[in-house]
């Protein structure tokens, strides 16, 4: 009898912890940074952002993961509260969930004089990793100013 009274809890405490185990392998962190320091930029200088390179886990991830953790990243980002969650809900409702881009780097800046939204996110083709990039200059307002790719 002493045998099954430990036994169960055991096993119990053995499935949680493989459990998760399993769902912690599955998980990806979305690594998204938002910044706010009222830089300006023009057409010529918003392209160093370029240098903002994706995070090394973001970018081995899978295409076909990025609706996932595309939630991801923008959960992440209006959880920080204040201007990104500003910025989380107008990517939200701009881009549709079927987009394969996962933003990683959000900045709340100026745009050739214009209050503006700078976004990088990672992308990749169907059947690849999410290890190219674009950026997105919107308008507050979510109007696209500018997309270009790398």
């Amino acid at each position: 009898m002493p045998f099954a009274r430990i036994r169960l809890p055991l096993i119990a405490i053995v499935s949680l912890v493989l459990g998760a185990a399993v769902l912690a392998s599955g998980c990806r962190s979305t690594e998204i940074r938002f910044v706010e320091d009222d830089q300006a930029y023009d057409a010529e200088s918003v392209m160093q952002l370029f240098d903002v390179a994706v995070p090394a886990s973001l970018a081995s991830a899978d295409v076909r993961d990025a609706a996932r953790l595309r939630q991801a990243a923008l959960t992440d980002l209006r959880g920080q509260g204040g201007v990104s969650a500003e910025a989380a809900e107008l990517l939200t409702a701009t881009f549709t969930a079927a987009t394969i881009g996962v933003p990683y780097y959000v900045e709340r800046a100026t745009y050739e004089g214009e209050d503006a939204w700078l976004v990088l996110e990672a992308r990749g083709p169907k059947d690849g990793t999410l290890s190219g990039r674009r950026l997105w200059v919107l308008r507050l307002d979510g109007d696209v100013i500018l997309s270009t790719l790398l």
